[in-house]
């Protein structure tokens, strides 16, 4: 007897959809799950899964840049001091 365990929960799909791609899912996604086998299902919630973490990992890359960035402006500001005011990285004052 073969017998799959199925992780995907119907429930979940548009918040793991969320996290994965940063929108809820559209009618095209919704027609897809409605047909999609419970084979067909579970290949795409791995894939929203992976999609996920690759995404997750970035917004951890993204933030470590923006410390390093604001750690290097507030280094340059102490040391060259800002006698004009604060100003932005673009030139805005």
């Amino acid at each position: 007897m073969n017998t799959k365990n199925y992780t995907f929960d119907n429930d979940l799909i548009s918040d793991l959809h969320k996290d994965a791609h940063g929108y809820r899912p559209r009618e095209h996604f919704w027609s897809f799950w409605a047909e999609a086998t419970d084979a067909e299902k579970q290949a795409e919630w791995d894939e929203l899964l992976i999609a996920m973490d690759n995404r997750n990992q970035q917004y951890i890359i993204d933030q470590n840049n923006a410390i390093t960035d604001f750690e290097l402006l507030v280094a340059n500001t102490i040391i060259n001091g800002s006698p004009a005011g604060y100003i932005m990285a673009d030139g805005r004052k």
